[in-house]
């Protein structure tokens, strides 16, 4: 019997380590994807839900001046209150840094779950949520960005693979306006 909880003792560590190396190339797989999807992949901005939530960017469309910050929110509005939201988001990297990214106005006391910045691919990785919020309309997320390189136009996706989670899944869908045009000047 001592032999078996020694074996099983061993294994434990192994067990975590081979978990912890699953997640890792989970998250891996699903950044790389976010980078290889073609621009024309993206849902058309010309409809809205019946019933749901719509994701925005906002302003939607904004100059910029070289070495300058600007604010930009990820708003969410509709008729149907968010618990959890795992935004991805695709960025201009050559033309724009990302300062900060932080939680906005929707949640109330929202806890962070994860944050990734990528500026080699010009993606962000971003989960939030909380079980209460304000109301069904605000800012899910603030990025801050600071406007660098050459002059000229550059931009900011939300990504269709963006989860969002309802306090009603039946009731409504989620609809993404998924990109905001920056002019750097």
């Amino acid at each position: 019997m001592n032999n078996h909880k020694k074996r099983i003792k061993q294994k434990t560590p192994l067990v975590f380590v081979f978990l912890f190396i699953g997640v890792v190339v989970l998250l891996t797989l699903y950044s790389k994807t976010m980078t290889k999807r073609a621009p024309d992949q993206r849902q058309p901005t010309h409809l809205t839900p019946e019933k749901g939530i719509t994701l925005s960017l906002s302003p939607a469309m904004e100059t910029i001046s070289m070495g300058k910050t600007s604010t930009i929110a990820i708003s969410a509005t509709g008729d149907q209150e968010i618990r959890a939201v795992d935004l991805g988001l695709r960025y201009d990297a050559a033309s724009l840094t990302i300062v900060d990214i932080a939680p906005g106005t929707y949640f109330t006391n929202p806890m962070i779950f994860y944050s990734n910045i990528d500026p080699a691919h010009g993606t962000i990785l971003y989960s939030l949520g909380a079980t209460t919020t304000d109301n069904s309309t605000g800012s899910l997320v603030i990025l801050t960005v600071k406007a660098k390189g050459n002059s000229g136009s550059s931009f900011i996706d939300i990504d269709n693979k963006t989860l969002v989670s309802l306090k009603d899944a039946k009731k409504g869908s989620v609809f993404v306006e998924n990109r905001g045009i920056y002019h750097i000047q």
